[in-house]
C-alpha cells in the first residue's frame, strides 16, 4: 500500500482541476460542428456531428458519427449516459444518419440508431430507436420502449412497451408541453453553461435578462412564439 501511495502523490493528474477527457474528437477529416448550445464536459462527440444553437447534450452521452452524420437542431436535449451512432446501411428510403429535429427532448440512458426524430417528440428514459425508424412531429415514446427498426411512429400520438404499441392520441396540452418541455431544460442547460464557461474570467457568461430564452414564458410569449415560429 505504501509503495501505490508514493507513485500517486507523484501523480499531479488527479488532483488537476479540468478533465483530461477529449468530448470534442475528429475522426478522420470530420470533426463536430457545436454552436451556442451546453455541451457537458463528459460528453463524447465524435466526427459528423451537428449541434444547433440552444441545444443541449448531457453528462456522459456519446455522440458517435464515424459512419454517417448526426444533427441535433435547436432547443433540442440529449440526456445524461444516451448513446446515439449511425450505420452503414438502413432500409430503403431511409437516411443512414441521425436527425433530430428542433424542440425535442430525449431523456437519459436512450439508445440512438440512424432514425429520424420530427420537431417537438418527447423519448422517455431507457428507450430504445431501431436503425430506420421514424418518429413524427408531436409523438411521445414513453420510458423504456423498444421501437423497432424501420417503424413509423404517427405524430401526437403515444407509444409504449416491448415492442412499441399504439396507446392513445395525444391531446392539444400534451404535445404543446413537448415544445415548452424543450423550453424548461435550456433554462436548466443555461445554468451550467453559466458555472462551467472556462474561457470567460470568473465562469460567467453575461446574458441579457430580457432575452428571448430568460422571458420565454413571460407575457410576451405567444406573441414571441408566432414571431419566432421559424427557428
Amino acid at each position: 500500500m505504501e509503495r501505490y501511495g508514493s507513485i500517486l502523490s507523484n501523480d499531479i493528474a488527479y488532483t488537476q482541476i479540468l478533465s483530461r477527457h477529449r468530448n470534442i474528437m475528429q475522426f478522420e477529416e470530420h470533426k463536430p460542428s457545436v454552436e451556442y448550445s451546453w455541451i457537458a464536459p463528459n460528453c463524447t462527440l465524435v466526427g459528423e456531428v451537428y449541434i444547433s444553437s440552444f441545444a443541449s447534450v448531457w453528462y456522459n452521452a456519446t455522440l458517435r458519427a464515424e459512419i454517417n452524420p448526426i444533427r441535433v437542431g435547436s432547443y433540442s436535449s440529449i440526456g445524461d449516459g444516451t448513446v446515439i451512432h449511425t450505420h452503414c446501411a438502413v432500409p430503403v428510403d431511409v437516411p443512414a444518419s441521425v436527425t433530430i429535429g428542433k424542440y425535442v427532448t430525449i431523456q437519459n440512458n436512450c439508445t440512438i440508431h440512424s432514425c429520424i426524430i420530427d420537431d417537438e417528440v418527447f423519448i422517455g428514459a431507457g428507450s430504445i430507436i431501431g436503425e430506420g425508424c421514424k418518429i413524427e412531429k408531436g409523438a411521445v415514446i414513453a420510458p423504456n420502449t423498444l421501437v423497432p427498426p424501420g417503424k413509423l411512429i404517427p405524430g401526437r400520438q403515444l407509444w409504449a412497451g416491448n415492442p412499441a404499441k399504439f396507446v392513445r392520441e395525444l391531446k392539444d396540452e400534451e404535445v404543446y408541453s413537448n415544445y415548452v418541455n424543450a423550453f424548461n431544460v435550456w433554462n436548466s442547460a443555461q445554468t451550467h453553461l453559466n458555472n462551467f464557461n472556462i474561457e470567460k474570467k470568473n465562469d460567467e457568461i453575461e446574458i441579457d435578462p430580457k432575452s428571448l430564452v430568460a422571458s420565454y414564458l413571460s407575457e410576451n410569449y405567444f406573441k414571441w412564439r408566432s414571431k419566432f415560429s421559424s427557428f
